[in-house]
């Protein structure tokens, strides 16, 4: 590739969200959610391949990739009557995802890869966008919900509520407010961080992964599956 094609391949990026083939997904199953985990895998191997190759000691952030591929998938699954938008503003508040039924605000989707600094947000500032967002929006508090990458960058006792640590094994989602409405994806989405055999030096080598390989981790690394909330969404809109 010669250096100034580097953009036209940026470009043929966003325009693959805009020329994804339509298909119809088994909605009681976990494919979806498997499909946006193996997108990760391999968006952060190549991050990492990066940091070595280029000597890039920080990573670049993915959040928005990863909205946008929530936000296509969706697009995928609910039908004609939905509307999928990012980032639209009323008032003061500016929803990740918010998606519209026939017309009318219906449910909103707040993404995160990380909550970084503000993971004290749990003891109160979240609970308070909720309302706030299901407020200015007209829209039942509980169709407002945070859609987390990973309950890993919190704490211990935030992740069990969620996944039992010791036996890798799924929980069943949270009755209680907030945790109800916040939603990890996954577990172990960046192979930086998988076992590697002793010595393998992970700052200065990188690994390469077929999908084959990224497919084995992805069944045993779903944690609440996007599929969970997309029939959410319709059976709320049936009522």
């Amino acid at each position: 590739m010669k250096h100034y094609e580097l953009s036209d391949r940026f470009s043929n990026f966003i325009d693959s969200y805009l020329d994804t083939e339509f298909e119809s997904f088994d909605l009681n199953s976990t494919i979806i959610s498997e499909l946006i985990y193996k997108h990760l895998v391999k968006i952060k191997a190549s991050l990492w391949k990066q940091g070595v190759l280029l000597n890039r000691k920080k990573r670049i952030s993915i959040s928005d990739i990863f909205q946008d591929i929530i936000a296509l998938y969706l697009k995928l699954s609910l039908g004609k009557d939905f509307e999928v938008i990012l980032e639209i503003k009323v008032g003061k508040y500016q929803p990740d995802i918010l998606i519209k039924y026939k017309g009318k605000n219906h449910f909103i989707i707040e993404i995160k890869t990380t909550i970084g600094w503000d993971r004290n947000s749990l003891n109160g500032s979240m609970q308070n966008r909720i309302e706030n967002l299901s407020d200015t929006f007209q829209i039942p508090i509980d169709n407002v919900i945070y859609i987390f990458e990973s309950p890993w960058n919190i704490n211990k006792a935030f992740v069990e509520k969620y996944w039992n640590i010791e036996e890798r094994k799924v929980k069943p989602l949270p009755t209680d407010f907030p945790y109800n409405s916040i939603r990890p994806l996954f577990t172990g989405t960046d192979p930086f961080y998988w076992d590697y055999e002793s010595g393998f030096d992970k700052y200065n080598s990188y690994k390469v992964f077929s999908d084959l390989e990224i497919e084995g981790y992805s069944k045993n690394s779903v944690i609440v599956p996007l599929e969970l909330t997309i029939r959410e969404i319709i059976d709320k809109a049936k009522d």
